[in-house]
């Protein structure tokens, strides 16, 4: 119904000279409280459908555009101030308004995307950090990187010793996954694999999250099992990121201390971008 839908109103027909349209409509938009009708709404034929479109297309942007500025803090948003707009209006024309809006509309958006980005890249981060620190913890390296070294010290390394350690090597596949969920993913993961694999939950701090790592039998990275787990932890849209297969000090040391930059200099972004 539009802006006066509550008051009383009267219908009528006003018939104008085609090139004398706009100057009447423009005085009778200033002088009088008036609503428009497009009494062409259900003809194919409408010659201004462009220009309608084009205004309806404006009109989203801009109530994009209020809605962001509203949420940001200590911003008084001024509305409805019909009458100057009256007293400006031979300053717009739509194509300089049309591109202005488009102009602020799409540097919101960009603002958008770059915070998305950056938050995911927070994320992933802190979750990758969780990773490691747990594989510091657990001691266990990644497939082919220690895995034929006996499970146990001081255990032989003859013929048979060695065959038996051929049958006993492990691999693993870490990653994060919602706390909610990682019953329910373990359970999956235990039925898929036939029971041939063993999950570990480690809770991440001040989050609803926990990093996962699966354990099986393997003797390669890439074997027919990991593909299996692989697979499930794609279904189930779990993030997986690589185990650390380096023992050396300086090297996990290293990984840690570029993930804590990453993590210092994303923290630092938002402080600045949301004071």
């Amino acid at each position: 119904m539009g802006v006066l839908r509550s008051e009383f109103m009267s219908h009528g027909t006003l018939v104008l000279p085609h090139e004398w349209a706009r100057d009447y409509v423009d005085l009778l938009g200033h002088k009088t409280q008036i609503m428009f009708e497009d009494m062409n709404s259900s003809v194919m034929q409408r010659p201004y459908r462009r220009y309608i479109q084009r205004i309806e297309e404006m009109e989203r942007m801009v109530r994009f555009l209020s809605k962001e500025v509203e949420n940001m803090p200590n911003v008084e948003v001024s509305k409805n101030r019909i009458d100057d707009f009256l007293d400006h209006d031979d300053e717009f024309t739509l194509d300089s308004l049309e591109a202005e809006v488009k102009r602020v509309y799409e540097r919101f958006c960009r603002f958008h995307s770059n915070n998305e980005e950056m938050t995911d890249e927070l994320e992933a981060a802190v979750e990758e950090l969780n990773v490691v620190k747990d594989s510091i913890s657990t001691g266990f390296l990644a497939a082919g990187e220690g895995l034929s070294q006996p499970l146990l010290e001081g255990e032989p390394t003859g013929q048979g010793s060695r065959r038996r350690e051929d049958h006993m090597q492990f691999s693993n596949i870490a990653g994060v996954v919602k706390m909610e969920d990682q019953e329910s993913f373990a359970r999956t993961v235990f039925r898929a694999t036939r029971g041939n694999t063993f999950t570990q939950f480690v809770e991440i701090p001040d989050t609803r999250k926990s990093v996962f790592v699966i354990y099986f039998q393997s003797t390669t990275a890439a074997s027919a099992m990991s593909a299996k787990v692989h697979r499930i932890c794609s279904a189930v849209g779990v993030h997986i990121y690589q185990w650390p297969s380096c023992n050396d000090e300086v090297c996990r040391g290293s990984l840690i201390s570029r993930l804590s930059l990453l993590i210092a200099s994303c923290s630092c972004w938002f402080l600045q971008v949301h004071p």
